[in-house]
This record gives structure tokens, C-alpha cells and sequence, in this order.
């Protein structure tokens, strides 16, 4: 699921003096550079241990209209993984776009336009 270099990244992550080096590399390497410091007040919203530590309180997940978008430049998550699991778990084949882990930061008016899309087929 995550990539090579994330993993082997870990804890690393957890180290104040590493943290800004570690997400230049794997969420903003292609972010404006003009933009990055601010990026950096956005690290503590991408801690993702409430997410997976407990366990999903669902039973089963609801029925609901499910795309998937792969960023193909994610250093993060491996896009060979989201793309397989896409296919797997939700039968369908993911959305692309040429981005890293952070579209939102990297591409935001094409992200915004993907979504406007997506929303328009649901």
C-alpha cells in the first residue's frame, strides 16, 4: 500500500526536525515552492493515526455512488496498490490525475474540475 520510501521514512515522520524535510519529499514534492511553507500548518490534519488505529465502527460500508482518484506521482501511497485496489475492493477503475499525494495542493484548479466532474456523474 505505501511506497518503498515512505516506509522506510516511519518514524522519522514523528521527528520535529524531519517532518518538513519528509513531507517536502512525499506529499509537496510538486507543490509551487512559493507555496510549501504554508503547506506546513497543514501537517497536523494529515496525521492519520485517528483514522487507523481504531477500528471502523461500520458493520459494512453504505451503499453509496464510489469513485476512486490515483494520484500518479504519490510517493506516499503506491499507485500500482490504489489502483489494483480500486479495481478489487470497488470494481471499478480509478480516476487518474498527474499529481503526488497532494493535488489539492499541486493541482487545485484541476482538482476542483475532477471533482465538479465526478459529482456530475453521481
Amino acid at each position: 500500500m505505501f511506497g518503498r520510501g515512505w516506509i522506510e521514512a516511519g518514524a522519522r515522520w514523528f521527528d520535529p526536525n524531519e517532518q518538513e524535510g519528509i513531507a517536502r519529499e512525499f506529499l509537496f514534492h510538486d507543490c509551487d515552492e512559493a507555496a510549501i511553507p504554508s503547506l506546513f500548518e497543514t501537517l497536523e490534519m494529515m496525521d492519520t493515526r485517528p483514522l487507523v488505529v481504531p477500528p471502523c465502527p461500520l458493520a459494512k460500508m453504505p451503499d453509496l455512488p464510489t469513485r476512486s482518484i490515483v494520484a500518479t506521482q504519490d510517493r506516499t501511497i503506491a499507485p500500482a496498490w490504489s489502483r489494483r485496489a480500486t479495481r478489487e475492493r470497488l470494481g471499478l477503475d480509478p480516476i487518474e490525475i498527474d499529481a503526488g499525494h497532494c493535488p489539492m495542493n499541486s493541482l487545485p484548479h484541476e482538482t476542483a474540475d475532477l471533482f465538479e466532474a465526478i459529482a456530475r456523474l453521481l
